[in-house]
């Protein structure tokens, strides 16, 4: 699934911090629920993130706007504009896979929590928000290993099982120790554009992380046969890896 196919609404991305970030952004939030409709919601940490905060409650009060938090999702909100207030990278793609989100606004804590979001979504810039520094191009054999990975485990699953975790080792093993760097930021950008689902991206980018300082998971030894490397440069030199 490309990202363009997994999120079909409006995006927008505020400057980091209060001022103008979440005025920018409730802005664009009203404007989006008073023309299209939907409730709007505020999704942030904690309820008194939204409590202490002098926009966020007034916006609350005026627009009656729903709440929700991450220990405590909106189970009665049935859809409509969401500000989502200094979300982490897994609360960001879990927020912006729910399929009541009609129209998505983020108003960062630091960019670098954004960037692979932004990257996958490209976001109208609000006010003087600035785009997130740009992922390095992920290595091409590197994004051949991860489509043969992606067919071999389901996502879904959120890598619980212990042969997708050892495939998932494997993979990303067989590619480092033979010259083909990555970070785990590397690895959670390409999967998040590439439809895994938040817990999933997270568990694979922290994995990924572990095997690119040289060390290799304590898992059962993988069947993978390291002559799949020559199918992924072959693949790669081909031009056929994803992006």
């Amino acid at each position: 699934m490309s990202a363009a196919g997994r999120w079909r609404y409006p995006t927008a991305l505020t400057a980091v911090g209060d001022d103008p970030g979440l005025s920018d952004g409730i802005a664009w939030v009203a404007r989006r629920s008073r023309r299209f409709g939907g409730t709007p919601l505020v999704y942030a940490p904690g309820r008194s993130n939204v409590d202490d905060n002098p926009w966020l409650r007034e916006f609350v009060d005026e627009a009656r706007a729903l709440v929700a938090t991450w220990r405590r999702p909106a189970t009665t909100w049935r859809g409509g504009p969401v500000l989502a207030a200094w979300p982490t990278p897994e609360e960001l793609t879990r927020i912006a896979d729910d399929r009541r989100t009609t129209a998505l606004c983020v108003v960062p804590n630091s960019l670098d929590e954004v960037a692979a979001w932004a990257q996958a979504a490209q976001p109208r810039l609000l006010g003087p928000a600035v785009p997130p520094p740009g992922a390095a191009r992920l290595d091409p054999v590197v994004a051949e290993a991860l489509t043969t990975l992606s067919g071999l485990v389901d996502p879904a699953s959120n890598l619980t099982a212990a042969q997708d975790r050892r495939d998932a080792a494997a993979v990303l093993s067989i590619a480092h120790e033979n010259g083909h760097s990555f970070t785990g930021d590397d690895v959670y950008a390409w999967t998040l554009a590439n439809g895994w689902p938040a817990r999933a991206a997270t568990r694979l980018a922290a994995l990924a992380a572990h095997v690119s300082t040289g060390q290799r998971p304590p898992l059962p030894t993988s069947t993978f046969a390291t002559e799949i490397l020559d199918v992924w440069r072959d693949r790669a030199t081909q031009g056929d890896a994803p992006k």
